[in-house]
């Protein structure tokens, strides 16, 4: 009686809601699949597998490797976008600002992002689609997560200072750049270097966010 009552209660998933933690949990797989075996090495039929879910439901959702890659690394990048402009919104008022902002970007920089991306960056070297498709995700997801990214940090003003926003950008290059070191350094090792930009930044942004309260 008891278990009758509990399955009544059960709510029962739509057609969408089941079709969206399909196109999720595929996602997730080939993500998880791109950093142990690298783009090459990773298959529709291995991901479908490890996915628990039928072939037929792979191919219905992203009929090819390619649409199933470069959604997966977009979806991976929207979810880092949205957890460091979330970071962004905390960030302290006081000096340690920009360190603090520096750090939660490169919290996205280390993280499974980072090694997806790249996978993703290797096959478009020789892949035209794969490198449209590159272009696209640049455009759409990460470009605009550095314009946010300078707005949360310095305010809205700052995106009409050329020279300040150049800076900024070659901070998300450095920080990007160190990714690729830590292949072949520590964690302690990169830690200090972001401390040696914030050390850098700091009285540049400093500077900038006087100069927005002054214009606001």
């Amino acid at each position: 009686m008891t278990a009758g009552i509990k399955s009544e209660g059960r709510k029962r998933l739509t057609h969408a809601e089941r079709s969206s933690q399909t196109k999720a949990r595929l996602l997730e797989v080939t993500i998880e699949l791109l950093i142990e075996n690298g783009y090459a090495r990773t298959s529709t039929n291995d991901v479908a597998r490890r996915a628990g879910l039928s072939r037929g439901a792979q191919v219905h959702h992203f009929p090819r490797k390619v649409d199933l890659v470069i959604a997966a690394v977009e979806d991976l990048a929207l979810k880092h976008r949205e957890t460091l402009l979330g970071k962004m919104e905390k960030l302290p008022e006081d000096a340690t600002r920009t360190e603090v902002a520096l750090k939660s970007l490169w919290e996205v920089y280390r993280g499974p992002l980072y090694v997806a991306a790249m996978e993703l960056r290797i096959a478009a070297r020789t892949d035209p689609e794969l490198k449209r498709a590159q272009a696209r995700m640049y455009r759409t997801v990460v470009g605009p997560t550095h314009k946010d990214f300078i707005t949360a940090l310095v305010g809205p003003a700052a995106r009409k200072d050329k020279a300040l926003v150049e800076k900024l950008e070659a901070c998300a290059v450095f920080v990007s750049g160190l990714a690729d070191a830590r292949q072949d350094r520590n964690d302690a090792w990169c830690d200090r270097q972001i401390k040696f930009l914030a050390g850098l930044m700091t009285p540049i942004i400093e500077k900038a966010r006087a100069g927005c309260r002054t214009q606001a």
